[in-house]
């Protein structure tokens, strides 16, 4: 697909939440909350799903701020912010899986919080539905976790999970982008600091609005995040990387995994779609180009299930497609290499294998959406796309190249990813929050853009285009002109019509 038809896609999309949410904010006027709620909660998905050129959208966080006004209020006393005693953190997520790096990252952070006490809310799961193998993996058990999936109505959950915060000294946002609940509830001054932890960072998610400070997980996106999501208060706070609870061997591990003493063990993470190629990037193509030239070679690849598209279509005997692993520790440690998946990058997964000493080959050409690290960061220099290759071949057949490329990443490693120095920065950064009152955020316009970036995101896209949910109901002289228009699938003349429908 041409990039003016991306270009073309990413200003549609913009068109299309536009307009709706117009009809969002007449729901909103009209009382009818619990609708416009909803409403608003699919509109957050279609603009993460399909990128519509905004970051943050200050219309729909106003929309949402509104309706959670219409939410309990419940009275708070503020903190005095000393941060001597243990502190009561509330880190509230919207699902958690039995892999990735979203949940890994959580999970890694409560372990290692040793000096307060914490609680996981879900707002999305019941108990049931948690991952407990990945939890008790990372050494926890289910008494860290609250649910609100008992309440039926998604206003009642807003008001249960507002009760909840009152009781706590900061709230962490782990939420996933489309989370209206977490921004509702949170609409309000009465409540504890809150910060937001940026891990969907490259594309558009909501919270902005209820976020007393952002937590980078890239320092390279303080700068570009003040200007595209108009954010303020922001601190770098690296990705917590715990030791393993289970000590293994490379040469026993490898025994067990029955990979042989000759074999260079390359090993990449990632959920399937994050390896989809794009007009740009296809990680299959080239590395299946390395393995062709080294038969020693063998890459193994988590989070690609061996029966999938992606695993029928790129077949080739040197790939063993894992699917989903629950003993990650034993690969990592069995590796030699350790290999960054593209077009869509897992951050978690990399620095889980570099904390292992094992050497890292860094995706080609990345855009700045995705770049984790920046041009000075030794040890850590993207290759050019007609150097991918030639560098990874090198890693595979020159032993002493890969140990001091080793070195210079682990270095890095060492001052941010390991536990004493992330220990600091977390002290930092809970005396930073502490000292700073509960507020909602509001602007009066949206960054929008339409470049590289945005068409790289477009390809990436699901194409997953919701239609509006009528919150009044239709004359049945309109029903069929109203299926026909889902079926022609013309999002923006659907929008508009509807728009003028209910907003003469």
């Amino acid at each position: 697909m041409s990039k003016l038809k991306y270009h073309n896609r990413v200003a549609g999309n913009k068109k299309y939440l536009d307009v709706s949410l117009s009809i969002a904010a007449k729901m909103v006027k009209d009382k009818e909350y619990e609708a416009a709620a909803n409403y608003a909660g699919t509109l957050a998905n279609f603009a993460w799903q399909n990128c519509t050129g905004y970051y943050a959208n200050w219309q729909l966080e106003g929309i949402l701020n509104d309706i959670g006004q219409h939410v309990e209020e419940i009275g708070y006393k503020a903190k005095s912010g000393n941060t001597g005693g243990k502190l009561n953190v509330l880190h509230i997520a919207t699902e958690l899986y039995n892999s990735g790096g979203h949940t890994k990252l959580l999970l890694n952070w409560v372990k290692n919080d040793i000096s307060n006490n914490s609680r996981i809310l879900v707002t999305r799961q019941t108990i049931k539905e948690l991952p407990e193998k990945n939890i008790k993996s990372c050494g926890l058990d289910m008494s860290y976790f609250i649910s609100l999936e008992e309440k039926a109505n998604i206003l009642d959950k807003a008001t249960e999970l507002r009760k909840i915060a009152n009781g706590y000294d900061c709230i962490i946002l782990h939420t996933h982008p489309d989370d209206v609940i977490a921004v509702m509830a949170l609409s309000s001054t009465n409540l504890p600091p809150i910060a937001f932890l940026n891990h969907a960072d490259h594309i558009f998610w909501i919270g902005a609005s209820i976020s007393d400070l952002v937590l980078q997980i890239r320092a390279v996106n303080i700068k570009i995040d003040e200007v595209r999501r108009k954010l303020t208060n922001q601190l770098f706070l690296p990705i917590p990387v715990p030791d393993d609870t289970v000590e293994t061997e490379y040469a026993q591990v490898r025994k067990e995994l029955e990979v042989a003493e000759d074999i260079i063990f390359l090993l990449s993470t990632g959920t399937e779609y994050k390896f989809v190629p794009t007009p740009q990037y296809n990680f299959f193509k080239h590395i299946i180009g390395v393995l062709d030239k080294h038969k020693n070679a063998v890459l193994y690849i988590a989070g690609i299930s061996a029966d999938s598209a992606l695993a029928t279509e790129y077949a080739h005997r040197q790939i063993v497609y894992l699917g989903e692993v629950n003993d990650l520790y034993r690969y990592e440690t069995a590796c030699d290499i350790y290999v960054e998946g593209y077009p869509v990058p897992s951050f978690t997964a990399l620095l889980q294998a570099g904390k292992k000493d094992k050497p890292v080959q860094l995706m080609y050409d990345p855009l700045p959406v995705v770049a984790f690290f920046d041009d000075h960061t030794p040890g850590f220099k993207y290759p050019t796309q007609d150097k991918w290759e030639a560098e990874l071949e090198l890693m595979i057949s020159d032993t002493a190249h890969r140990e001091k490329l080793k070195e210079q990443q682990q270095e890095y490693f060492k001052a941010f990813y390991m536990n004493e120095s992330w220990q600091t920065r977390l002290h930092e950064m809970y005396k930073m929050l502490l000292g700073t009152r509960h507020k909602v955020y509001k602007h009066n316009s949206s960054q929008f853009y339409n470049t590289a970036n945005e068409n790289y995101l477009s390809a990436l896209n699901y194409n997953n285009i919701p239609y509006p949910t009528d919150y009044k109901k239709k004359p049945i002289r309109l029903i069929y002109a109203y299926r026909w228009l889902r079926f022609v699938r013309n999002p923006i003349v659907n929008r508009a019509l509807y728009f003028l429908k209910h907003l003469k």
